[in-house]
């Protein structure tokens, strides 16, 4: 009997000593994928690559503090440490009691839109770009933005979308290299291009209401997945060979993002004489290293006025917060909102704008 207790003692301590292990390996999972507020890509790549599953690390900390105080043990304490050490990322994700109300009578705001239009294809290819064109054309009555920052864009061949727009009140546009495709600008105030951007960029001056402002539009770098890696990521289903493919493509693209961030859209942003607005496609979640180093200088509309758990991108792999629009404090976000749309497989995103009086 004493030999069984002994054992059954020996079995208890090996299994807490593997749960103990587990929760470590989980814990320090979840620091590493929060390091990126500090360490670049190009310092470490780990941090941002964890950056992606960021939220999921910390409901499963979450668990871990459910599942020790179920069996009233203190280990509870190594996650809930965690979370709280880290907590200021939670914000970034989940947002309580903000509005989604977006006014379209008032004059005094500046409504911005920014949306991956993908061609007008919708979500799986399916829908020919002339019907796309023309819900496009069916949200903007319904929403009426004053700016749109309109990524993957293209021409319809048959549907007369230039002129549409123009008769819209969109009088002023402008695209990267003056092209009207990939990155375009449209806006109902008057526009000045500004010399940089490059490759998924636009850089213009808008004056709005006595007032001037720097608008940035972006399509950071995607991740060139083939359909087949994609699929893999979407089913968790991975062999060696798109495993490693899909690796070295992720760690590629986040090193494109920080030289883009280091190199084009930070001396932009610091350098402009005007508040700043940015809005795009930026292929990178609330925990990637381009978004924390974007909101040291500029202000998250979904932070500000978001509700609930807001998802952008609704693609075969799995959905994040990958479009955003970041302003400057000169302004007071009113209002925020995604919007449900078959048109791509991206969701438009709304902000509502207007000029904060307490900043200069």
């Amino acid at each position: 009997m004493q030999t069984k207790l002994c054992h059954c003692r020996t079995v208890k301590k090996v299994l807490r000593f593997l749960l103990l292990s587990l929760n470590l390996v989980c814990v320090l999972l979840l620091l590493l994928s929060t390091l990126t507020e500090w360490v670049s890509p190009s310092q470490m790549s780990l941090p941002s690559l964890l950056s992606y599953v960021c939220p999921y690390l910390f409901v499963i900390n979450a668990l871990w503090v459910v599942f020790w105080l179920c069996f009233v043990r203190k280990a509870f304490l190594i996650s809930l440490a965690a979370i709280l050490l880290r907590m200021g990322f939670i914000p970034q994700y989940v947002q309580l009691g903000g509005s989604s109300e977006v006014a379209v009578d008032d004059a005094s705001v500046l409504r911005v839109m920014t949306f991956n239009v993908h061609g007008f294809r919708g979500p799986d290819d399916t829908l020919s770009a002339d019907s796309g064109a023309a819900r496009f054309v069916a949200l903007l009555h319904r929403e009426q933005p004053d700016v749109l920052s309109l990524e993957e864009f293209t021409v319809p061949r048959r549907y007369a979308l230039l002129d549409t727009l123009q008769a819209m009140g969109y009088r002023y546009r402008h695209g990267a290299r003056d092209r009207m495709a990939g990155v375009v600008l449209f806006s109902k105030y008057p526009v000045t291009p500004v010399a940089g951007g490059g490759p998924g960029k636009v850089y213009t001056d808008i004056e709005w209401r006595q007032h001037t402002l720097r608008f940035v539009s972006v399509h950071l770098n995607s991740y060139r997945f083939t359909s087949n890696e994609t699929l893999n990521l979407s089913s968790f289903n991975y062999n060696d060979t798109s495993a490693r493919s899909i690796f070295y493509k992720m760690r590629e693209t986040i090193a494109w993002h920080e030289r883009e961030w280091r190199d084009d859209l930070q001396p932009m942003i610091v350098s402009s004489p005007y508040p700043v607005v940015v809005a795009g496609d930026f292929n990178d979640t609330p925990a990637s290293y381009i978004y924390q180093q974007m909101s040291k200088l500029l202000n998250d509309a979904f932070v500000k006025q978001g509700r609930g758990f807001c998802t952008t991108y609704h693609g075969q792999v799995p959905s994040f917060r990958i479009d955003h629009i970041f302003c400057s404090d000169s302004f007071y976000v009113q209002a925020y909102r995604c919007i449900a749309s078959d048109i791509s497989d991206h969701y438009p995103v709304m902000a509502v704008l207007a000029w904060n009086t307490d900043k200069p």
